[in-house]
């Protein structure tokens, strides 16, 4: 983010939270665009406009007033510029400045953050990327006990940069990523055995399982057994194929699991009951549960902890596009006994940043954390979690 607008950006936000009402000023197609794209549901006290054929008007019912209007109350007001040319904007500034209006700011200000909407599960908005804030201080005391479980500095550094970014939601993060080739398998973090046993939540291709077979094959150790879970019918597809190919193995099976020598694919989501889920397949990575969602087909689910029974696993990767916690709570008993490696995704839901965590360490309090950033992007944030025997 420009640095500039990065500065101007923080202080809007700050003074936003501290109780000003917010103005436009501006009645104009971009008036009509932010409040559209980030304040639908959200107060806007009204839109202030020089034009007198404007004023006494409205946009989605806000109303639009003479700028005086600001007068009344010169630091209860957080005013947004939002008219486009660059001259205009400068010349607004200076009437707000002889107004003496403190707080204002360009529109641009807004172009270098996320554009990610939160819903309930009755379709209402339930809070806009743009707002984190507030979700963040709300949290803080949560987020907080987290930063105290984690094991290094770089876990720390990483933790408190992603905050920031998150609570201003910044878009660049390169200066907190590691290398993408290691996501969920951080070179410097876990010792792997001899033979792993490992599942594969949110298998996408099968590139992740195979990735790990690789990487255990060149340290001279072996992949023992593979538990997959895809409920993307294509991706179900393209993993079956790919193991296949690398491994040289027949499949068979039927259309919801596939054998594929020691690799079993399930054609299902994990979750926290044996049941049918809404699940939105796009055939590529955003596959996701989402409870009466658009173009949501039920699909079936899985507790972990009901397909593992009394089996092995020594290594457990969850990237679920937002199932990750259900799938947490109906993997729990698998996690407590085998104390496997763990690498969660923490991302796709901002509660997952603090739950997911708090999750794990209940389950097995001798767990040792860490959190490691793998794109230049927002997302693919990896908490990993380790006993000390699978600790480098």
């Amino acid at each position: 983010m420009n640095g500039i607008y990065y500065n101007q950006y923080k202080d809007y936000v700050e003074s936003y939270h501290q109780g000003r009402k917010l103005v436009l000023f501006g009645a104009g197609r971009r008036a009509f665009e932010i409040i559209y794209d980030y304040y639908l549901n959200e107060e806007i006290s009204f839109i202030c406009d020089n034009s007198t054929e404007k004023q006494g008007g409205s946009i989605l019912n806000i109303p639009i007033c003479t700028p005086e209007k600001l007068r009344e109350n010169p630091d209860g007001y957080v005013v947004l510029i939002t008219v486009m040319e660059a001259f205009a904007v400068k010349r607004i500034s200076q009437q707000l400045e002889e107004m003496k209006i403190r707080h204002y700011y360009p529109a641009a200000i807004l172009d270098f953050v996320n554009m990610i909407e939160r819903y309930d599960t009755d379709g209402n908005k339930k809070y806009h990327e743009f707002h984190t804030f507030q979700v963040i201080q709300d949290n803080m005391d949560k987020l907080l006990q987290v930063r105290e479980m984690l094991c290094d500095q770089k876990s720390v550094e990483v933790f408190d940069a992603y905050i920031e970014k998150v609570q201003y939601n910044v878009k660049n993060y390169d200066d907190i990523a590691d290398n993408l080739y290691e996501h969920y398998f951080s070179d410097n973090i876990f010792r792997y055995s001899d033979q792993e046993y490992f599942v594969d939540g949110g298998a996408y291709d099968g590139d992740d399982s195979i990735w790990f077979a690789e990487q255990l094959k060149q340290e001279g150790k072996h992949l023992e057994k593979a538990y997959c879970f895809e409920p993307d019918g294509g991706n179900f597809s393209r993993t079956c194929t790919n193991f296949q190919k690398y491994f040289g193995v027949e499949i068979s099976g039927n259309g919801d699991m596939a054998h594929c020598g020691h690799m079993t694919v399930y054609r299902s989501g994990l979750y926290d009951k044996d049941d049918r889920a809404d699940f939105i397949a796009y055939g590529m990575h955003c596959s996701r549960f989402e409870e009466n969602g658009y173009g949501a087909d039920k699909i079936p689910t899985m507790r972990l902890d009901s397909v593992i029974g009394d089996e092995k696993v020594t290594f457990i990767k969850f990237d679920l596009e937002g199932a990750d916690i259900p799938a947490i709570v109906g993997a729990s008993e698998t996690i407590r006994k085998n104390k496997p490696k763990l690498a969660l995704s923490i991302y796709h839901d901002i509660e997952d940043l603090w739950e997911i965590p708090l999750m794990i360490k209940e389950l097995v309090p001798e767990y040792k954390l860490f959190v490691r950033h793998h794109t230049k992007f927002e997302w693919d944030k990896v908490l990993y979690a380790a006993l000390d025997r699978d600790l480098k």
